[in-house]
């Protein structure tokens, strides 16, 4: 019993390795590629959507015919469809919604970073201890915030990057603990 613990310890082992190494990839990509990283993954999906799409259609038109599922399945699947054929013929598009959306959530950090850097200013002035540490923070902040809303797309390419980073250090974390799992699990 014990054999068989461990050989499943392993093969999981193996998995999470795999899927660090593959997670230390893609974020090394989109780090430096952000654009091209992000345009190849909706094209995948594309295919994915699409698959999955006709997969549903014919599970609706020839399994599921005469059941009760079978519309909502037809419905599944043609919605599937139509996202997969949008993501690979529109990808630029999708791309540029993307790009865009990060830019507004940038917009949006920016914001919350200016209007907590002026309050920060306000409390260290009022403060009676740690006034230089909250009017340095805010100071910090308020800039970041200015810097981020004259650029937001700059600032959406840097929030893209930072996800990378956190992709490529999760990647690591899964490869170590790939090669140290039998010590976690026993």
């Amino acid at each position: 019993m014990a054999k068989k613990g461990e050989k499943a310890v392993e093969k999981a082992g193996w998995l999470l390795g795999i899927s660090g190494l593959l997670m230390i990839l893609i974020g090394a990509l989109m780090f430096f590629t952000p654009g091209m990283t992000i345009e190849t993954a909706i094209l995948f999906m594309g295919v994915v959507f699409t698959v999955a799409g006709l997969l549903k259609l014919c599970e609706a038109l020839f399994t599921c015919k005469h059941t009760k599922y079978a519309n909502g399945l037809a419905a599944s699947g043609v919605f599937s469809l139509v996202v997969g054929l949008i993501m690979l013929f529109g990808a630029n598009f999708v791309t540029s919604g993307i790009i865009l959306m990060f830019g507004a959530l940038a917009m949006l950090l920016a914001l919350v970073a200016f209007v907590t850097g002026i309050g920060q200013m306000v409390y260290g002035c009022t403060a009676k201890k740690g006034k230089l540490i909250s009017v340095v923070t805010g100071v910090v902040l308020a800039i970041l915030g200015l810097v981020m809303l004259v650029n937001p797309f700059g600032s959406a390419i840097a929030l893209i990057m930072l996800v990378a980073m956190f992709m490529v250090v999760y990647g690591i974390v899964l490869i170590v603990l790939a090669l140290n799992i039998k010590e976690f699990m026993y």
